[in-house]
């Protein structure tokens, strides 16, 4: 449980977040349209997807001052994809907040 909360701890600035976003979909199009007859590994990865975005959106989500409580939204696809476009789009705190330093470029 402490390597999940080092995990999530701390702040990502908005390009970083929106360059690991754009790359883990690039990378589930990919594998979607390569395994598109066989369901369960696009499942798979779709799983594999959320895993590696969730504590990106975490990070993300302190950066601008929001608890991690949001990301749950990520659970559902129409709400993960506007949070998604949201975090993209915001800008963080420029100063120093509850959730550590503000993030280098």
């Amino acid at each position: 449980m402490e390597a999940l909360r080092n995990l999530c701890e701390g702040r990502i600035s908005k390009r970083k977040y929106c360059v690991r976003t754009i790359i883990a979909a690039i990378v589930f199009a990919l594998f979607s349209i390569l395994f598109y007859e066989i369901s369960f590994l696009t499942t798979i990865t779709y799983f594999l997807l959320i895993a590696y975005l969730v504590p990106n959106t975490i990070k993300r989500l302190h950066d601008i001052g929001y608890d991690w409580k949001l990301a749950l939204l990520m659970v559902f696809p129409g709400l993960c994809l506007f949070l998604v476009v949201y975090l993209m789009l915001k800008r963080g705190n420029p100063e120093e907040n509850l959730y550590g330093p503000v993030p280098a470029m």
